[in-house]
């Protein structure tokens, strides 16, 4: 299977200066394109109906804590890569994620650089999950 580019990102972040600034970063990466979010339920929905594979959330947010976000995606019959973004300081936080799959959890104020090289990595991922299908198909293509 094949998974086109470019691919969006879901945002979750409910300071709309926070979201213009993470949609920035997203923007400068090749291959992605961002779409902001301030209500996490609303960012549910369309991860579900667009089968977004890139989520960005922060921890606090109106009505869930970004932890339940990655939870219900859980439930989802596709892997998402997620990022999350804290101001909280407690390492309980950050090990809740990571132990929910979190690629990555960085504290604001976010650093462009470390979040732009943690999404390249997301997409160099998916290209090297593309190239590896085409060789599949061009090999059971030969025979």
């Amino acid at each position: 299977m094949h998974i086109d580019l470019p691919m969006d990102v879901a945002i979750i972040e409910d300071d709309p200066m926070q979201n213009k600034m993470i949609a920035a970063v997203v923007k400068r990466v090749e291959g992605l394109n961002p779409i902001g979010f301030l209500n996490p339920i609303e960012a549910l929905e369309a991860i579900e109906q667009q089968k977004i594979r890139i989520v960005i959330t922060d921890i606090l947010l109106p009505d869930m804590y970004g932890d339940d976000v990655i939870k219900k995606c859980m439930h989802f019959s596709w892997s998402i890569d997620f990022i999350v973004i804290t101001g909280m300081e407690k390492m309980l936080v950050a090990y809740r994620c990571f132990n929910l799959g979190a690629r990555e959890v960085f504290l604001k104020p976010i650093k462009a650089e470390k979040l732009k090289q943690a999404l390249t990595l997301v997409v160099g991922r998916y290209e090297s999950w593309n190239h590896t299908v085409k060789e599949l198909i061009e090999r059971k293509n030969k025979n």
